[in-house]
C-alpha cells in the first residue's frame, strides 16, 4: 500500500514525531508499504528505502487552489493509495481530493482532545471567553467543522476510546457503523529504556512547546516558586522554545525564582530524562501527552493535572501522579511528596506493559487494520 502523510512542517513537534514513529511501524513491519510524508518545510530528516519526502513548491499554499493543484499532483504521481491528515484540512482540500483522485482514501487523525479548538479560543481573552460563555459560538462553529470532516473522509482516528465516543457524539455517528477509531499514538520505548538504570539527579523537567493556551507553563512557575525556598537544592529545567518563552523568563524573574533553568529545543529529549528525577505538565488540555510516556520509559516519575481522558488514561497506564485540575495547591503538595522520596523515587510502570502497549510494531499493527478495511 502506498501511504502518505500531510504536515505543514516537518520534523516540528509531537505530531511529527508521532508520523516518523508510525512510519517506520508501517513500512518494517508490513514490507508492502511505502511511504511519504509531504510538507512546505523540512528539517533535518533519514531516508530510508520505503520513506520518502516530498516538498511542496515554494508559496504553494493548500488553502488556495494552486497549493491543492500541487499537492494533487504529488498525489497522483507517487500513486497515492491512502492520505493520512494529522492537519485540520482546508476549506475545500477534501472536496478537491475527492474530485481529483477519487480512488485515494482519506483519513483524518485528531492529535489532540476533540473540540480542543473551543477551549483554545477560551484562552485567547476575555472577549472570546464570553462569546463561548454566553453564545456557544466556537462550539457550534467547530461542532459543524467535525461534522463536515467526518462526511468526507473515510476514517477519523482519535488517541483512546474516551475521545473515539466523544466525537461520534459530536457528528452523530451510528456507533454501529462508525468511520471513527481510536488508536494509541506509538512511543519507542526501547528507545528510552536504558536510561531507567542512570543515577537520577534533583531535577524536575518540563519538556514542551512554550505556549499559553493550552500548555499553562506559567502555573509550574507559580507552584515551584512556592517550593524552592524550601527545597533549595533542586532545579527545575524547562526544555522547549514558543511564543510564550520570553513572558515566562519575566515570571521567573518576578518571582525571583534562582533555580530554574531555560535550556531550550531539545531534538533528543533523552539527554534530559537521563538526569530528571520528575516531569511536569500542567496543561489545560492535552490529547495524549507523549512526554508522559516518553519519561517513564526512561524511569522519570510524570505527574500531570487530569486536563482530559486520555491524560488520565496514559497516567494510568505509565504509573503517574494524576493532580485535580487546575488545583495548584494540590499539585505542589504531591509534588513536594514525591521530591521527599529521592533517591528513591519509583516509577510504578511496567516495563513490558509499556513495550506491548505503545511500542510503534504494536500501533502500526492496529493501523494496519484500518488500512486494510478501507481497500
Amino acid at each position: 500500500m502506498r501511504i502518505a502523510f500531510l504536515h505543514d512542517r516537518f520534523p516540528f513537534g509531537g505530531g511529527e514525531k508521532v508520523t516518523a514513529d508510525l512510519a517506520r511501524g508501517l513500512t518494517e513491519c508490513y514490507r508492502d508499504n511505502e511511504v511519504w510524508i509531504i510538507a512546505a518545510q523540512f528539517g533535518e530528516v533519514r531516508h530510508t528505502d520505503k520513506i520518502h519526502y516530498e516538498r511542496l513548491p515554494d508559496g504553494a499554499k493548500l488553502k488556495y487552489p494552486s497549493g491543492m493543484s500541487a499537492l494533487i499532483g504529488l498525489l497522483r504521481d507517487k500513486a497515492v493509495d491512502v492520505l493520512i491528515m494529522p492537519v485540520d484540512p482546508s476549506d475545500g482540500l477534501l472536496d478537491a481530493v475527492r474530485r481529483e483522485l477519487p480512488e485515494c482514501k482519506l483519513i483524518y487523525l485528531l492529535h489532540s482532545v476533540p473540540m480542543w479548538q473551543v477551549e483554545n479560543k477560551r484562552q485567547q481573552g476575555l472577549v472570546k471567553n464570553l462569546r463561548e460563555s454566553l453564545l456557544g459560538t466556537y462550539t457550534r462553529r467547530y461542532r459543524r467543522r467535525y461534522v463536515e470532516i467526518y462526511s468526507k473522509v473515510d476514517a477519523f482516528v482519535t488517541l483512546c476510546g474516551q475521545y473515539k465516543r466523544d466525537v461520534e457524539l459530536i457528528v452523530g455517528a451510528d456507533r454501529c457503523n462508525s468511520k471513527v477509531y481510536a488508536v494509541y499514538n506509538p512511543v519507542d520505548v526501547g528507545h528510552y529504556l536504558p536510561y531507567r538504570s542512570v543515577r537520577k539527579e534533583k531535577e524536575v523537567l518540563y519538556v514542551g512547546r512554550l505556549s499559553y493556551a493550552d500548555k499553562r507553563v506559567d502555573r509550574l512557575m507559580r507552584i515551584w516558586s512556592s517550593i524552592e525556598p524550601l527545597h533549595p537544592d533542586w532545579v527545575l529545567k524547562i526544555v522547549g522554545e514558543g511564543p510564550e518563552k520570553n513572558n515566562l523568563c519575566q515570571l521567573a524573574s518576578k518571582l525571583g525564582l534562582n533555580n530554574v533553568k531555560f535550556v531550550g529545543y531539545s531534538a533528543d529529549p533523552r539527554e534530559h530524562y537521563s538526569t530528571a528525577s520528575i516531569l511536569c505538565l500542567t496543561s489545560s488540555f492535552e490529547g495524549w501527552g507523549m512526554v508522559l510516556a516518553e519519561s517513564a520509559s526512561a524511569g522519570v516519575v510524570p505527574i500531570a493535572f487530569e486536563c482530559s481522558a486520555g491524560t488520565s488514561q496514559l497516567l494510568d497506564l505509565v504509573g503517574g501522579i494524576k493532580v485535580a485540575p487546575f488545583d495548584e495547591g494540590e499539585y505542589e503538595r504531591k509534588l513536594v511528596e514525591l521530591m521527599g522520596h529521592y533517591p528513591e523515587i519509583e516509577n510504578g510502570s511496567s516495563v513490558n506493559d509499556l513495550l506491548t502497549q505503545f511500542s510503534p510494531e504494536t500501533i502500526a499493527g492496529e493501523w494496519h487494520i484500518i488500512l486494510t478495511a478501507l481497500k
